[in-house]
């Protein structure tokens, strides 16, 4: 009887924490909320209107996943609604990022040599001008990207494992958005538009751009909840790395990661989704929306990422694990995503199964022979990745 007292009040008291930890988490949104409230309300920048209701339609889709995350019971739901979190949190940071980088765009130089710029003449000197409306070219590339993101979306949908697809590409995603929100203000390029040297404002520095101390941080939050719903916004001066890019081919690997395998050598949807992610790569430089290093770079972290967490999650699937060197890896990284890809419980772990050896005799008859039927021999360990340890224990065969 005492034992079942004193678990009962231990339930009791981590019942009470989980409380406490709630209720503190929702009185901290609520007072980042009031804060922003505060900052924002009444106020008119560059002339546009309507900025509280962004605001305020930002904040509610915000705060949604943050509820599933303390209140829903389903860790399926948790997950996704964590990686929505995430996801959310990544993009505002990019936003903000965007936005020290529209003031920080030097103005004053001319853009840089381009080896994609040499190749793809810009569209505006194409003889075809004359017979179709130019301006509109601009807009392939969100054209590109829109169909590419609404395909993703149904095929995502439609997939047997929906949730996992949702979860995993918002994590990429999120993560991919901090990686940008570094390298779009580390170093600031001139724009390769005419469009946008024209419209960032002027700074006091002689190339154009403004100085930190001369950036009002109002400014830049104002200009980041506007980012965050882009209806008719631009973003101007974030070279680099190429965000539509990013998502392209981010719609791009989620095709070619769950698209089910036909039998043949080529797989004609998969082949189709990648010609028109190399279409809209390449409207990308043709109307000078970025660099061609943009793309590239861009191309090179989303297929290392999404290639990078998968790899991890296959190892949680079949549990193995690691003990990175970087302190940051360890204690966050791996944890993070070990928590988002443990198995449900009604979910069978993959365990590495002896495979039978097969010996053809001198008669031409085959023969199979089990592991345990061999000698007591370990097993060879596979090499070990560098920068890691394994901790996989040797499973040993012994005779039956």
């Amino acid at each position: 009887m005492d034992t079942l007292r004193q678990l009962g009040s231990m339930e009791r008291m981590r019942r009470s924490m989980r409380l406490q930890r709630r209720n503190c988490l929702l009185f901290v949104s609520m007072g980042v909320l009031l804060w922003l409230h505060g900052v924002t309300v009444g106020l008119v920048f560059e002339g546009q209107k309507g900025l509280l209701n962004r605001f305020l339609w930002t904040f509610v889709i915000f705060l949604l996943p943050l509820i599933l995350v303390m209140h829903t019971t389903s860790h399926t739901w948790r997950r996704v609604a964590a990686s929505l979190l995430f996801f959310e949190l990544g993009t505002f940071v990019m936003c903000w990022s965007n936005s020290l980088a529209w003031y920080r765009n030097p103005k004053n130089l001319l853009p840089l040599p381009d080896l994609g710029h040499d190749v793809f003449p810009e569209w505006k000197n194409l003889a075809i001008n004359e017979h179709v409306y130019h301006e509109e070219a601009e807009k392939i590339p969100d054209i590109i990207m829109g169909i590419l993101t609404i395909t993703t979306t149904i095929f995502a949908g439609m997939h047997p494992a929906r949730w996992k697809i949702v979860q995993r590409f918002f994590v990429v995603y999120g993560s991919l958005c901090m990686m940008r929100s570094v390298t779009v203000i580390s170093t600031s390029l001139p724009d390769s538009a005419e469009k946008c040297r024209a419209m960032t404002p002027l700074g006091n520095l002689q190339s154009g751009a403004h100085r930190w101390e001369d950036i009002t941080m109002r400014a830049v939050l104002v200009r980041s909840l506007k980012l965050l719903v882009p209806v008719g916004e631009v973003t101007c001066g974030d070279m680099v790395f190429s965000g539509h890019s990013m998502l392209m081919v981010l719609c791009a690997m989620t095709w070619h990661t769950y698209y089910k395998w036909v039998p043949g050598s080529i797989n004609y949807i998969k082949v189709t989704i990648w010609l028109i992610t190399i279409a809209g790569l390449i409207s990308i430089v043709w109307v000078r929306m970025h660099y061609t290093l943009d793309v590239v770079l861009a191309l090179y972290f989303t297929v290392t990422v999404w290639s990078s967490y998968h790899r991890i999650a296959n190892d949680v699937k079949i549990g193995h694990r690691f003990s990175m060197v970087w302190v940051f890896d360890a204690l966050i990284i791996y944890p993070a995503i070990e928590w988002m890809e443990r198995p449900d419980n009604d979910e069978v772990v993959e365990v590495a199964r002896p495979v039978p050896v097969v010996h053809i005799d001198d008669q031409g008859d085959a023969k199979v022979s089990h592991p345990q039927d061999m000698d007591a021999k370990p097993m060879t360990p596979s090499p070990v990745r560098r920068g890691t340890r394994s901790r996989a224990v040797t499973q040993r065969y012994t005779e039956s």
